[in-house]
């Protein structure tokens, strides 16, 4: 899915060029709020991966502090169910 990307996006500008021949108006309205659109989803993830990035930071100092209190550690971590 990800290798039409590029396809998607030449389309895309393609078709921004001909709508901002006929309404350039409209054209800066849609270009706009695609690009504030894909900001806020880019947002949105930043926040979600740095409070993935805190929860996982809790168990590295717990692991951390047993480390200090047991000198050698050997950890064991299970994958996430996708």
């Amino acid at each position: 899915m990800i290798e039409v990307l590029p396809f998607a996006a030449v389309g895309s500008a393609l078709w921004a060029d001909s709508l901002l021949q006929n309404d350039p108006r409209m054209t800066r309205v849609l270009v706009w709020t695609t690009v504030l659109v894909g900001f806020s989803f880019s947002l949105g993830r930043f926040v979600h991966f740095e409070r993935v990035a805190q929860l996982r930071n809790v168990y590295v100092e717990m692991v951390e502090e047993l480390r200090d209190e047991y000198d050698p550690l050997l950890v064991f971590v299970r994958g996430q169910a996708v």
